[in-house]
């Protein structure tokens, strides 16, 4: 998988429109080029403090595609 393809155990970090920063790690990565083409796939993350984006969705999570290529809102830092 591409380095900017989102897996379990991934920190996310996330800058929103309004500037504001959050880190999670992402715990679930349901859907997959395999199962249903790589726009069903979403991200699902576990936010760290009390506070998750203004954008998240709380039963979607973020697109999987969005993580990859939105270079400007989402960096991934790889789990080992």
């Amino acid at each position: 998988m591409s380095s900017r393809w989102p897996e379990v155990g991934d920190l996310l970090l996330h800058t929103s429109n309004d500037g504001e920063e959050h880190q999670g790690l992402i715990t679930e990565v349901a859907g997959s080029a395999a199962d249903a083409g790589f726009a069903m796939g979403r991200v699902i993350v576990k936010w760290h403090g009390d506070s998750a984006p203004s954008d998240y969705n709380w039963s979607y999570g973020y697109s999987a595609v969005n993580v990859h290529n939105c270079f400007n809102s989402f960096e991934l830092v790889k789990a080992c």
